[in-house]
């Protein structure tokens, strides 16, 4: 798990699911967690240290070694309540992470549900489906994604993947493999990537025409 903002992008859904799995014994499911220490309340720091299963470290890695973690990494967990495009998701992809999060706005472009990851709706949609802001939420964030809440349904859904996945090792390999493949040789490829601004400037007629 890597954020600038802990509670926002769901993190204490995934302390509430280490915690489960600690309580169910899978003691080999180990989670790192790169975060803005001093962000962090006393009750989750406590919580945080009271689980050997889950190392912290802050919000400082230069993007090498961030790429490093990733490599070392098997399961990205994304459970963001406010997010468009995170480009966290991207990064995890390239170095055949696995994906578990919500399905806000463009993730279900990066994330494919059961090819190479698994999505979940939230409680709360800052995104109606055709990809508008979601008046209620996005007028009301305080009483909505900014509240002091567990969504136990993201919870649940995590837990049982990961448990999943631990018990699937050849399904875990195809799903890395097709997350790898989608973002370094597929849709989210530099080559492919690169190949669309060429085609849209040959079509504009240059720079200055799409400004």
């Amino acid at each position: 798990f890597i954020s600038s903002n802990f509670k926002l992008k769901g993190g204490e859904d995934i302390i509430e699911t280490f915690e489960k799995l600690r309580r169910f014994g899978l003691n080999n499911v180990k989670l790192t967690i790169i975060t803005p220490i001093d962000s962090l309340d006393d009750k989750t720091m406590k919580r945080i240290d009271g689980n050997g299963n889950v190392e912290l470290f802050d919000f400082k890695f230069d993007r090498q070694q961030l790429i490093e973690i990733y490599k070392n990494s098997n399961v990205l967990l994304n459970p963001t309540r406010q997010d468009s495009f995170p480009l966290v998701i991207l990064e995890a992809m390239k170095a055949g992470n696995v994906i578990i999060s919500t399905d806000l706005y463009a993730i279900k472009e990066m994330v494919e549900d059961r090819f190479n990851g698994f999505l979940i709706e939230p409680r709360y949609r800052f995104f109606r489906e055709d990809n508008m802001p979601n008046e209620h939420v996005w007028n009301n964030r305080d009483e909505t994604i900014y509240s002091n809440y567990t969504d136990e349904r993201v919870i649940n859904f995590m837990f049982e993947k990961i448990c999943y996945l631990e018990e699937n090792r050849t399904v875990l390999r195809e799903m890395s493999l097709n997350s790898y493949n989608k973002a370094n040789k597929g849709e989210f490829s530099e080559v492919v990537i690169s190949s669309k601004w060429e085609e849209k400037l040959l079509r504009s007629g240059g720079w200055n025409d799409i400004r």
